[in-house]
């Protein structure tokens, strides 16, 4: 033995020319040899259990397979067809980046086989899908702003899991469900619980009409649920029908998460994900969250190149974007913004100027570009198509009975509540919008007024609501700024809407937030002449304020220098004596609506809050830090010195993964990154 070692030392020495790195190659030849044989083991097991294990099952084991296979098949074709209705496609899709926000587990990769590692904490992930993929948690929640790409992430997802579901001969295989929550209905008196979860998801299921369907499902869900091999892909929960329309969205929201929370556990094995826009989405139950994060570069020149421009095209697109003014640059962060600006550009052989031209043209070229088409097949010219749409589009958005996918039937009746003009041609438009796939059909193989019509996209039908809105003036601007049901209307006209136009709507904020001013102004003294300076309260909200900070912040994100200084000024009052008076979570809903605040009270309730103990609060801080274009450089500084100060608290390791996170939504965060990176 000593011979060999000797002889192998010889060989290693001249090869590598240094008898200390030979002697380190023999130490560590067995382990590495171990290493070789426990992968290519578990390589030969993986084989045994998916090739040759089969070959024994039995006639009823094989049958189960084969069923199994042709649910996932349906699975992968219905989110095609679904696809196709929308006019996109997967070969388009562009890996989604996601900030891990919460501390949910996770699989991580293991240098060890048949030994699992898991890992945690706030971080990046270059990857939705392979986040979503490795995550260990019973339930996720997928944030994200409209048009982030919430619900084409999780149909991705499916087809995905479906394509390996197909070819899969495990007995347990994964197969993923995707559901729709804007369809969910609840029938009058029926409990929000896990019943009415699972009635929902049945129903969906068997809706086409299909024996086979049908039949899998009745012998097979259950047991599913019990051994884990579905997937609940959960789309839209801020568009369930209830909480579309609700005052006290909190109460409904925290009753639909629980319901949903209860489902997926007890008895239930199986996973599932929740996607949500921030507004009225399940945020603060505490699920690990998923937030799509804006489009870095190198994913908007992607997702520029998937949508195959002529060369001339996109020569003028990256030439413009790159020196295009900062409301443009932030709109082509969102991808279905983006894809507006690429339809914009490729219509006008130009670039635009400002953002509010954009959304308008894009719809105008997509009728143009039918006209003959619809002409030929519905006889209707587009301008009649285009008034139609919008008159439902205002019934659905501003009807407190109806969800975001209603029956036709349901469809007729609002309009003709809100006496607006149905005509001869009513269901010959909705057909016409169908074809030009600005909308589609969840229910098609039904016929009639059960039929059910919803908008391709939620932002067509915020579209078309808004120009009803403008056009008609059946809302006035004080409904406008405080009914929920209109909100997104309301942003879509702070968003894309010219000065000349919203300046009405300015005028009636500032009139609300000084009438909201004085009325915490007046509560604020009682409870103080009542309990001293005793701190912290229940800060006194009026209601809607909270509510109207939160619709202004969104809808003039980008376009924050329209706001009059007075009306910056209120919103700074308000969320900064909320901050001081306030209890933790009147301190983070402060925080969470003051992105219009001037700088300097951004600043001053920012840095509190970047170094406060609650992960909750801190987070906030960050993301309301990034709305600014640039920080002072004493607050850059102290920012540097918050970030060591918690990569000292809470670990280099973990600390390092949850600070990167959190500065790389600043504007500038190359100099902060570096200071993580430094550690």
């Amino acid at each position: 033995m000593a011979d060999y070692i000797r002889w192998w030392l010889e060989i290693l020495q001249q090869i590598f020319g240094n008898q200390i790195v030979a002697w380190i190659v023999i130490i560590l030849s067995p382990f590495a040899l171990l290493f070789i044989l426990l992968w290519l083991l578990r390589g030969i097991i993986e084989i045994i259990r998916t090739t040759f294990i089969p070959l024994f099952y039995n006639v009823e084991q094989k049958r189960k397979i084969r069923h199994r296979q042709r649910f996932a098949d349906h699975i992968e074709s219905e989110i095609r067809r679904l696809n196709q209705r929308e006019d996109w496609s997967d070969f388009r899709f562009a890996e989604l980046e996601a900030e891990i926000e919460m501390e949910g587990k996770r699989s991580a990769f293991s240098f060890l086989p048949f030994i699992k590692r898991t890992s945690s904490g706030l971080r990046r992930e270059k990857s939705l899908t392979k986040a979503l993929k490795q995550s260990q948690e019973r339930i996720i929640l997928v944030e994200g702003d409209p048009g982030s790409g919430k619900s084409v992430a999780l149909r991705h997802v499916a087809l995905e899991i479906s394509k390996s579901a197909i070819k899969s001969k495990n007995l347990t295989s994964l197969i993923p469900i995707y559901l729709n929550l804007k369809e969910l209905r609840r029938v009058k008196n029926q409990p929000v619980n896990r019943g009415l979860i699972e009635d929902f998801i049945l129903r969906s299921l068997k809706r086409i009409n299909d024996r086979d369907v049908t039949q899998f499902i009745d012998n097979e869900f259950q047991q599913g649920l019990e051994n884990g091999s579905w997937l609940f892909l959960f789309d839209s929960f801020d568009e369930i029908p209830e909480i579309l329309g609700a005052e006290d969205a909190d109460k409904i929201i925290r009753e639909y998460a629980d319901a949903i929370y209860d489902f997926l556990h007890g008895l239930n094995a199986c996973r599932g994900v929740v996607a949500s826009r921030f507004f009225k989405g399940p945020g603060q139950v505490g699920w690990p969250r998923f937030r799509i994060v804006a489009l870095t570069r190198p994913r908007q020149i992607k997702l520029i190149r998937l949508s195959e421009l002529r060369p001339h095209h996109e020569k003028l697109l990256l030439g413009n974007l790159d020196t295009a003014g900062a409301e443009i640059q932030r709109f082509a962060e969102n991808p279905l913004f983006l894809g507006l600006l690429i339809g914009y550009v490729l219509s006008k052989d130009d670039f635009p100027q400002l953002v509010h031209t954009i959304f308008g043209s894009y719809i105008k070229h997509r009728f143009n570009q039918d006209k003959d088409r619809v002409s030929q097949r519905f006889g209707l010219d587009t301008e009649e198509i285009h008034r139609a749409a919008e008159r439902i589009a205002f019934s659905i958005t501003n009807s407190d009975d109806l969800g975001l996918s209603p029956t036709r039937g349901e469809i007729k009746k609002s309009l003709l509540d809100y006496n607006l003009e149905i005509g001869d041609d009513f269901e010959n438009c909705l057909d016409a919008l169908e074809f030009m796939k600005l909308a589609r059909s969840d229910s098609a193989e039904i016929s009639g007024d059960q039929r059910t019509f919803t908008f391709s996209h939620r932002r067509f039908q915020e579209y078309f609501a808004t120009i009803q809105i403008l056009n008609e003036g059946k809302v006035s601007i004080t409904e406008l700024l405080t009914n929920p049901r209109l909100r997104e209307s309301a942003v879509v006209i702070c968003q894309t809407q010219s000065i000349e136009i919203i300046s009405p709507l300015i005028e009636v904020a500032k009139y609300l937030l000084a009438s909201h001013w004085e009325t915490i102004d007046a509560q604020l003294a009682s409870i103080i002449s009542e309990n001293g300076k005793e701190i912290p309260i229940d800060f006194p909200w009026p209601r809607g304020c909270l509510h109207l900070l939160d619709l202004l912040q969104d809808g003039f994100v980008n376009r924050i220098n329209l706001l009059p200084e007075f009306v910056r000024k209120l919103s700074g009052s308000i969320v900064t004596i909320a901050t001081i008076a306030g209890s933790l979570p009147h301190r983070i809903w402060a925080l969470e609506v003051a992105g219009i605040s001037p700088t300097s009270d951004l600043l001053e309730i920012i840095r509190p809050a970047i170094a406060d103990k609650s992960h909750f609060l801190s987070d906030v801080a960050y993301r309301q830090a990034a709305r600014l274009d640039e920080i002072p450089d004493d607050i850059r500084t102290w920012i540097k010195g918050s970030i060591l100060k918690k990569l000292i608290n809470l670990g280099i390791f973990r600390g390092s993964n949850i600070v990167y996170a959190q500065v790389s939504r600043l504007a500038n965060a190359r100099d902060h990154i570096a200071v993580v990176r430094g550690i």
